[in-house]
């Protein structure tokens, strides 16, 4: 069943520049903030030391994680990422910086993410099995959306390091849409929008994806409760790689940012082969802020 009609990420943004399509969405409505997104410290904390390194590593839900952000290298970069009280929810944020991102990355880009590889102890994924995985996810009303327009934020990717330039799959915050973006290998650079729609800020939404990466690939995702892609056959990378296969989370701005970016994370389920069917229709609740 196909949810949407295809199209390049090259065509929307050509579209956008043609004055085809909004750069910022008319449903984006900025709200009122405070000048900083920083939530109250008794809520969040700082979970990196600077090393001087470009990787660090740290745990979140049971699982190591490494880290990519400017905080494993900077000092005065606690907003970088930040874990709950708790220990249920990560907090990414980005500004415009030539620190917040990590430190072998072009001086315009943005980075703060995390991942999940064989690196740190995890394993990777693998092309042609048949995936689960879920998230719940709020992201913050930028500070100057106006600024940011139309430049993708990535929040969830899966790069093929043997595929240099965007990732087989992504997903992303647009100009106010959440966007889905899957790649094939045959692809120069940029990759086909499988989902591009408003989104609402400041409110929790969760999302639940079964894919199968490959020439030949599959990829169900539902938003809220609500099947918003469906699609089978089609190329999501290539056939097999010598390369790890490595998830992503986080935020990163190729094209950087403006003011300032930030999202909470909570409810991961790692990518694996147990079906997560029954959190289509019952999520958990988001931890109590």
């Amino acid at each position: 069943m196909e949810i949407l009609a295809e199209h390049t990420v090259a065509q929307v943004e050509a579209d956008q520049r043609l004055g085809g399509g909004p750069l910022v969405n008319v449903a984006y409505v900025p709200r009122p903030r405070a000048e900083e997104h920083a939530p109250s410290s008794r809520d969040y904390y700082p979970i990196l030391k600077p090393s001087g390194l470009s990787t660090s590593r740290t745990s979140w839900l049971g699982l190591t994680i490494g880290v990519h952000t400017g905080a494993v290298s900077f000092q005065d970069m606690p907003y970088s990422l930040q874990q709950s009280i708790d220990k249920t929810k990560l907090r990414f944020e980005l500004r415009d910086t030539v620190m917040d991102r990590r430190p072998n990355d072009p001086e315009y880009k943005r980075r703060a993410e995390v991942f999940w590889s064989t690196l740190v102890g995890n394993a990777s994924l693998r092309y042609g099995t048949e995936y689960w995985t879920a998230m719940q996810f709020k992201f913050a009303t930028p500070t100057d959306p106006v600024g940011l327009g139309s430049r993708n934020i990535v929040i969830d990717q899966i790069p093929d390091q043997d595929l240099p330039g965007s990732p087989i799959l992504s997903t992303r915050f647009v100009g106010g849409n959440l966007r889905i973006v899957t790649r094939a290998a045959s692809d120069k650079n940029f990759g086909t929008v499988r989902y591009d729609q408003p989104i609402l800020t400041d409110v929790v939404h969760d999302l639940v994806r079964r894919v199968v990466l490959g020439e030949s690939g599959k990829i169900d995702v539902w938003l809220d409760g609500i099947q918003i892609v469906g699609l089978t056959d089609i190329p999501i990378g290539q056939s097999g790689g010598s390369l790890p296969l490595v998830p992503k989370m986080g935020l990163y701005a190729p094209s950087g940012v403006s003011g300032i970016v930030s999202c909470e994370f909570a409810n991961y389920a790692f990518w694996g082969t147990v079906s997560l069917q029954s959190r289509i229709s019952s999520p958990p609740d988001w931890p109590k802020d």
